[in-house]
């Protein structure tokens, strides 16, 4: 559902989920881990033309996208939005 906040340019809604799922990362109940915020937070300002800032959201999580499953497609999205930017 943030992805979808974040094409739709709705900030609050991605600035909530990334809270909700940042208190999942702190009790240990988010395997994906750091992973999935960042690529909130990163889709959002990619959507606000802020691409240098996507970039620097992702690159540090790049490696890992992979923890968050999914298929190859859907993480290459992750990628080809880090090639963007």
């Amino acid at each position: 559902m943030a992805l979808v906040a974040a094409a739709t340019g709705d900030r609050k809604a991605v600035e909530q989920r990334v809270a909700v799922l940042n208190k999942l990362i702190n009790e240990g109940k988010l395997p994906a881990g750091h992973v999935v915020p960042a690529i909130c937070r990163a889709s959002l300002a990619f959507v606000e033309e802020k691409y240098a800032l996507a970039a620097d959201i992702l690159e540090p999580v790049a490696r890992e996208v992979v923890r968050t499953g999914g298929s190859g497609a859907q993480r290459e999205v992750v990628e080809d939005t880090l090639l963007v930017g």
